[in-house]
């Protein structure tokens, strides 16, 4: 698959996948409509969207982490590297998300910014509803402190 418009082949593309599994409680949704692009030279671009069912009926997005138009790049001798491209995401109450992709693609990266570690270079994160770039060190600590757990992968 190439977008001629931008000059980038997709490595990997997937739209619209869930993933369920039935146990005695009845059916349990792991993966609700995930949207996902693995470019050349990009990291993963993983977008959720579900919607809650309130007891009324109505329905009600409730998104704990988004990202929209997240990049991150640094300056170095050679000139500017992306390090990050455009990555939009939503996780909402209730879901799992993986973030995969090849060694190097950004994925430490992208974790460190959706935790507040790290700030992008441009676009924004929104952790429980506050944008975390608007935010202060300490505040963010707090933040991170009450929302984020880290797995390290030594553990």
């Amino acid at each position: 698959m190439q977008d001629r418009s931008q000059n980038r082949i997709a490595l990997l593309s997937a739209e619209g996948v869930g993933k369920h599994i039935d146990g005695p409680s009845g059916r349990l949704d792991i993966l609700n409509d995930v949207s996902l692009e693995v470019n050349t030279g990009e990291t993963v671009a993983i977008s959720t969207t579900r919607q809650n069912h309130m007891h009324d009926g109505s329905r009600n997005r409730i998104a704990l982490l988004s990202t929209a138009g997240v990049g991150k790049y640094v300056e170095g001798p050679s000139g500017r590297l992306d390090i990050l491209n455009d990555v939009s995401l939503e996780v909402n109450a209730g879901e799992t998300v993986a973030i995969t992709g090849a060694s190097g693609s950004g994925k430490t990266t992208l974790l460190g910014l959706l935790a507040g570690l790290d700030l992008p270079s441009r676009g924004s994160v929104r952790l429980d509803g506050q944008k975390l770039e608007t935010l202060d060190e300490e505040t963010r600590a707090r933040l991170r402190l009450r929302n984020v757990g880290f797995v390290f992968q030594s553990f």
